[in-house]
């Protein structure tokens, strides 16, 4: 309860969420990254020893290999479910609990989760690792995987980028939160 009081109290001063699904994907997202992990410091990527950037390297390739070659049932096998985050409003048109949602939804809103030019930066740009978690050990916990894109609209770009959370389930790193920003 010590390690939920900030974040009450924030979502307190802030006004609390818009709707359910939003404070339903805020606790998922509370539950399972951040308390899952020994402690609050995150490192960026330049900062961990070489055998942590490493496991990094391996975690995220599977991912990188799944968005490229469009392989969905890949991506889903990273995936831990439920799935934290805002790609629920993709989903019968929002109106559904991101608590309840499946692997068969998020195949059946993949290509608004994965767009082309989401597939086309990750060949050419890459991506950013954020938020790097270690626990007490300096083991790694869990991290953020910024993916930075330009939507094109007719005339008119636009920034944007996917945020997607992983945390270690078992042996292996599955993503816990799907977030899209611009």
């Amino acid at each position: 309860m010590r390690r939920l009081f900030p974040a009450l109290l924030l979502l307190t001063a802030c006004g609390g969420t818009s709707s359910q699904s939003e404070g339903d994907a805020q606790a998922i997202h509370d539950t399972v990254f951040v308390q899952t992990v020994d402690t609050n410091e995150t490192y960026d990527f330049d900062d961990v020893s070489k055998s942590v950037q490493n496991e990094l390297m391996n975690a995220i390739q599977p991912i990188v290999d799944a968005v490229i070659t469009g392989d969905k049932d890949k991506l889903v096998d990273q995936v831990n479910f439920p799935l934290g985050g805002m790609w629920y409003m993709y989903v019968n048109d929002g109106n559904s609990d991101v608590k309840d949602l499946t692997a068969a939804d998020f195949k059946s809103v993949y290509d608004k989760l994965i767009p082309p030019e989401l597939v086309d930066s990750v060949k050419t740009a890459g991506y950013e690792f954020q938020l790097i978690r270690l626990n007490a050990h300096g083991r790694l916990k869990g991290f953020q995987v910024f993916f930075p894109f330009v939507y094109q609209d007719g005339e008119h770009a636009y920034e944007s980028a996917v945020i997607w959370y992983f945390k270690r389930v078992g042996s292996t790193f599955k993503m816990i939160e799907y977030q899209m920003a611009g």
